[in-house]
């Protein structure tokens, strides 16, 4: 694999890295990116938050391992005449790390050394937002500046079914009975097909028929496993706009 970030960053892949035993599986959709605030030579904001690194780890808080995102901005080559990267708003970076931690984790009486962490796709995805970021501001400066051509997959429909295969290996390695799943597309890609609910499209589907916090018992390859799907820590990060509704729901299971 040899995807790219605009400014050149090689895209890598993010996998957990204590492999002990663990009581808590925790499954995410995608892995994270460093974002960067692109101004150009006039000092004016090109993107605000454009991703242009892989996290240095599985949900990084920021600053975890004393590796900030100014460290690896700071360390991106940007041409002369195409402008500067720097610091973006505090949100963009190490946010799905801290909410992990803060308000699932720790609600639950577990530390990151608890939990053994996996995405469905082990690596950055370009999402609608940096794809149309890039192809307002990066595609039409590269000749003029020199830029690496970026090349970035982007978000599945589906993940596959080796890559299926590949998760449930880690959960079985894991040894971990309770698997927290985050998000719709966790649950999409990976839940339905694995263990059958397919009436479970999305997170409002598994609300609305068993309730926000519910657990529920299910047979993956033979293996019975508490599941417990939650929210994405971006959505329950703050009230957000326009729909506070995951927020609002994870508050009261927090009680």
């Amino acid at each position: 694999m040899d995807y790219r970030f605009p400014f050149g960053q090689p895209l890598s892949i993010r996998t957990q890295q204590d492999r002990s035993p663990k009581s808590t599986f925790i499954l995410g959709a995608y892995a994270g990116a460093v974002h960067a605030c692109w101004t150009d030579a006039e000092g004016e904001i090109l993107v605000k938050a454009l991703a242009v690194a892989s996290e240095p780890e599985m949900y990084w808080t920021g600053d975890k391992s004393g590796i900030t995102s100014e460290d690896i901005v700071r360390a991106i080559a940007v041409p002369p005449g195409a402008g500067t990267l720097g610091a973006t708003a505090e949100g963009f970076n190490g946010l799905a790390g801290r909410v992990l931690d803060g308000r699932i984790l720790e609600p639950l009486g577990l530390t990151r050394t608890d939990v053994w962490l996996c995405d469905c796709v082990p690596h950055t995805c370009l999402n609608n937002v940096q794809r149309k970021a890039i192809r307002r501001q990066y595609f039409h400066r590269m000749a003029q500046f020199h830029l690496p051509m970026p090349d970035m997959p982007g978000v599945p429909e589906l993940i596959t079914e080796q890559r299926c295969e590949e998760i449930i290996g880690e959960l079985h390695e894991s040894g971990a009975e309770r698997m927290i799943v985050l998000g719709d597309q966790a649950l999409h890609w990976f839940v339905r097909p694995v263990t059958g609910d397919w009436e479970w499209r999305d997170l409002h589907d598994f609300v609305d028929d068993q309730g926000y916090g519910a657990v529920v018992r299910r047979s993956i390859a033979g293996r019975e496993v508490d599941i417990l799907p939650l929210a994405h820590p971006r959505q329950i990060a703050h009230p957000g706009v326009p729909d506070p509704t995951w927020y609002d729901l994870h508050n009261a299971y927090l009680g």
